[in-house]
């Protein structure tokens, strides 16, 4: 095999699995939320685990360390609420309601699932929960 050969599998595998590693939010009032994004190249992939999770009288912010560039769908588990942003603005959701139904808001709440048609390079968890949660966040796309 020859060098330019394994120098362009190395960065094919490097641009899939990324080097960012993980970011870990410490919770405003209780837990963390670790967060991951595995996936950097075309196709984008974030997870977010939250053990305890919640956030204080602040937002807490997780800056994706590569933005997705056009849009993601999203599936969420008993998370605290959370939005996308694009440069600093909240961008909207549409969240699934039935088959063939969605609703466009700018947050998602717990155990909801849908898409985003948006760039987004933030994901932001909402100021003031009222509980604990531990919860996955997942979301795919580009």
């Amino acid at each position: 095999m020859s060098a330019a050969y394994n120098n362009a599998l190395e960065a094919f595998i490097q641009q899939l699995e990324g080097d960012a590693g993980v970011t870990t939010i410490t919770g405003g009032t209780n837990g963390t939320c670790d967060c991951y994004e595995p996936l950097q190249g075309t196709i984008k992939m974030v997870v977010l685990i939250q053990k305890s999770f919640r956030t204080g009288g602040a937002n807490q912010d997780y800056t994706l360390p590569v933005p997705f560039t056009t849009k993601g769908f999203f599936w969420a588990g008993d998370c605290d609420t959370f939005s996308f942003l694009n440069g600093g603005g909240t961008q909207n959701v549409d969240v699934i309601t039935s088959s063939g139904n969605s609703t466009n808001q700018g947050t998602v709440t717990a155990n909801t699932f849908g898409g985003i048609t948006h760039p987004f390079d933030t994901i932001r968890f909402a100021s003031g929960a009222g509980s604990n949660h531990n919860s996955t966040i997942i979301v795919i796309g580009v």
